[in-house]
């Protein structure tokens, strides 16, 4: 069978042998040859031998059954001058046997191991052959006969073609749904298409089977960052929790999860205590996320009027904020210093011929570069920090607290950070009123 044809009518054509009674051909079965040849030279990993071995016999079958062959592609053209045909349907509509022809058990052996051998050989087109006229010599059978299409999904997957590869999969899975390993290969497979609410049903399908036991807890995170993809936030909670329970010192989920309880699903209890966790758990370097956690703390009890709370964790927040200014101060020093280091050695190279400093030149170039890149870095996480918006809720939990020396000193920095600077100013001028009246 050439292996031009398109797998989707293929897998159409299968589906239709799987559910609809077949007539079997009238021909009697050859005579099966003694097997053990090619399989033992198989399983020793001879395959060109096994190859060579199944190919002799095949040959000396199919010469003597000259009525179940199909006219070859190659004679199907379309003529210099004729009508403009479809050349999909002259393939469909040639003459020869239906897909099916009949139990035979020695050819489907034949025609299988050689897929086998030729996959090994990667050869990925005559494996696929071989698989394909394996199936016409034998019906498949519900529980049993999956491994084939299974393993057609394999050179698929080889191929790297993509919708092949989950087509024949999902075929295999359809014959045989006991084995939950299909719904975790597909799972996996789907996860990276758009076909996300599939991919979600065979992951859980998996790890339900598991009763929970599952080696590999990333499961249980792909599963979630998929409902968070679809929108499904309260799911995609549940799976960061099951994660968890598993994976509990993962600082950069930790504060996921307390992200989504705060931003998507306004659970601010689970929201804290995943914050505040995650503080124990993520990196001291990481400087954002750290910030970010006793920020976002900050914000909720500032909602619920909780103004002390939120003064001591915005405080929290400035002081992250001020190490990564730090940083790159720290960054544009080391950088003043590298340029000067720079041109000094361009100097040399130029006045006193010492090119043995070529090398060192190059590696500071280099290093320079890290450093300009790593500033780049710095300047994109200050601008997400909201630096005014930060000193604007001090100011305003100090004037709600009537301490309204400090709620001018916020004030006054929001305004250098251009945060609502029109509006502080205006509080400023009310808040001096106010001690100067002293009510």
């Amino acid at each position: 069978m050439n292996n031009k044809l398109n797998y989707s009518v293929f897998f159409c054509i299968l589906f239709i042998k799987l559910f609809v009674l077949l007539p079997l051909s009238a021909q009697k079965p050859e005579k099966k040859v003694e097997s053990a040849d090619y399989m033992s030279m198989y399983n020793k990993g001879t395959y060109n031998d096994a190859l060579k071995v199944i190919k002799d016999r095949l040959q000396a079958i199919y010469i003597t059954r000259a009525e179940d062959k199909k006219i070859p592609t190659e004679y199907i053209y379309i003529k210099k001058g004729e009508e403009k045909k479809n050349i999909n349907d002259l393939f469909r509509n040639r003459k020869a046997k239906q897909y099916f022809i009949e139990e035979n058990n020695e050819l489907y052996t034949l025609h299988l191991f050689a897929a086998r051998c030729c996959f090994k050989l990667d050869k990925e087109d005559a494996s696929l052959n071989h698989y394909f006229e394996s199936l016409r010599y034998k019906s498949s059978v519900f529980y049993k006969d999956d491994f084939v299409f299974y393993e057609i999904s394999q050179v698929y997957k080889k191929l790297n073609q993509h919708n092949a590869y989950t087509d024949s999969l999902e075929m295999a899975y359809s014959i045989n749904p006991a084995k939950t390993d299909y719904s975790l290969e597909l799972g996996k497979a789907l996860s990276i298409t758009n076909q996300k609410k599939k991919a979600i049903f065979h992951l859980k399908r998996y790890t339900e089977s598991k009763a929970g036991d599952i080696e590999d807890p990333t499961l249980f995170l792909l599963i979630g960052n998929l409902n968070e993809d679809i929108g499904e936030y309260l799911e995609t909670v549940k799976y960061y929790k099951k994660y968890l329970e598993k994976k509990t010192e993962d600082g950069y989920i930790i504060f996921a999860l307390g992200y989504l309880a705060y931003k998507r699903v306004g659970d601010h209890k689970l929201a804290l205590d995943n914050f505040n966790k995650s503080l124990k758990y993520l990196p001291d370097k990481d400087l954002f996320r750290r910030s970010k956690a006793a920020e976002f703390q900050a914000d909720i009890y500032m909602k619920d009027l909780e103004y002390e709370r939120a003064i001591e964790y915005y405080i929290e927040t400035k002081k992250y904020h001020d190490k990564i200014k730090d940083d790159l101060d720290d960054n544009n020093k080391k950088i003043s210093k590298m340029n000067s280091d720079i041109n000094e050695i361009k100097t040399s190279l130029h006045t006193q011929k010492l090119y043995d400093r070529y090398s060192a030149y190059q590696d500071m170039k280099e290093e320079k570069g890290k450093l300009e890149f790593r500033n780049r870095e710095i300047k994109y996480e200050l601008g997400k920090l909201n630096s005014g918006r930060i000193r604007w809720n001090l100011a305003e939990s100090f004037e709600r607290l009537e301490k309204y020396d400090q709620a001018i000193q916020y004030y006054n920095e929001a305004v250098s950070n251009d945060y609502n600077a029109d509006k502080a100013r205006e509080r400023i001028v009310k808040l001096k009123l106010k001690i100067k009246r002293g009510y």
